[in-house]
């Protein structure tokens, strides 16, 4: 019964989706003749957003892998970024249960433990979402945001204390204790301060998507540097709206719709619509040209090692194996 419930909602999303887009998006799009400006965006802007775009992709997979270190294991680099990789499009299939399962996957292949895994994977959205809320508050601070409506404005500090203390609370004191290794109560919430020093190392992660963005405003003309800050604050509480949407794939539409609300004032109705258009496709692009580089560097590393003669020497067990 709940598997047909879960299949329904994922089908209404899509359908309300491909509404959005002929009913509102399709005609916006014409009529405000973005397809015309496309050509003249400038190509080097774009170029350094997408490269900062990818930076900030290993920014997070090197997170991740701080947080697999944390709860005790000795991942591989090659195997835990190659969970990462895998996982990266398949974010775009609804219910985010495929993402999930692919790198947990691709990270048991790897040998590393399964309480590893489901304690990194929690504690990364639990630090993302938190990490969101402080780059949120920080705009809502220093101003730039005056589209949020007042309730929310007290929801956003709020998000930055309360997810990562239940996170804490729960791993450490409400769990029974044979489960507080999988929710990362021991190694990753040993204590208050790991947890709040990976909020702010999370935090510092939304500075390089900033200037990604930013640079992809400025690839459509003039930006003035002073809205970096808001813009950052407004990429950050635009993802979490989409992490909390599970439905959503990757967040799709959910992040869009507010992202162009939040930067409307700044941008105009015109250059709002076509910068978040444009800044889906940067994330897009991130997923596909890292999966694709993994691809091809794994084709080749396979056609060196054919080459090579084989020594017969067993390889050592990894010592986080079942």
């Amino acid at each position: 019964m709940n598997g047909w419930i879960w299949t329904l909602l994922k089908t209404a999303f899509w359908v309300a989706l491909a509404y959005f887009c002929i009913r509102y998006f399709i005609p916006a799009w014409r009529r405000l003749d973005l397809g015309r400006r496309l050509p003249g965006l400038g190509v080097g802007w774009l170029l350094l957003a997408q490269a900062l775009a990818v930076l900030h992709s290993l920014s997070v997979f090197g997170l991740w892998y701080m947080l697999l270190r944390r709860t005790g294991a000795s991942p591989s680099l090659r195997g835990s970024f190659r969970a990462f990789v895998l996982s990266l499009l398949p974010k775009y299939v609804p219910g985010r249960l495929l993402t999930h399962g692919v790198r947990a996957k691709a990270s048991l292949d790897a040998q590393i433990r399964g309480t590893a895994i489901s304690a990194s994977i929690l504690w990364e959205a639990a630090l993302g979402l938190a990490s969101a809320g402080l780059v949120g508050s920080l705009g809502l601070v220093f101003g730039g945001l005056d589209t949020v409506p007042t309730q929310l404005r007290l929801i956003i500090p709020t998000l930055t204390l309360a997810v990562p203390i239940a996170a804490y609370v729960g791993a450490r004191h409400v769990l029974p204790h044979r489960f507080r290794r999988w929710a990362g109560g021991v190694g990753l919430a040993d204590a208050p301060g790991p947890v709040a020093a990976g909020v702010l190392i999370y935090g510092s992660a939304w500075l390089i998507t900033g200037a990604a963005n930013w640079c992809l405003i400025r690839s459509m003309g003039p930006v003035a540097p002073a809205l970096f800050l808001p813009l950052t604050a407004a990429l950050a509480l635009a993802w979490a709206g989409g992490v909390v949407s599970l439905v959503a794939p990757a967040g799709l539409g959910v992040r869009e719709g507010a992202l162009y609300v939040l930067v409307t004032p700044w941008l105009g109705p015109a250059d709002a619509l076509l910068f978040v258009t444009l800044s889906r496709l940067l994330m897009f692009m991130s997923a596909v040209l890292l999966t694709a580089g993994w691809g091809a560097a794994s084709v080749v590393g396979g056609r060196r090692a054919g080459r090579e003669p084989h020594s017969g020497t067993a390889t050592d067990p990894d010592p986080d194996s079942p």
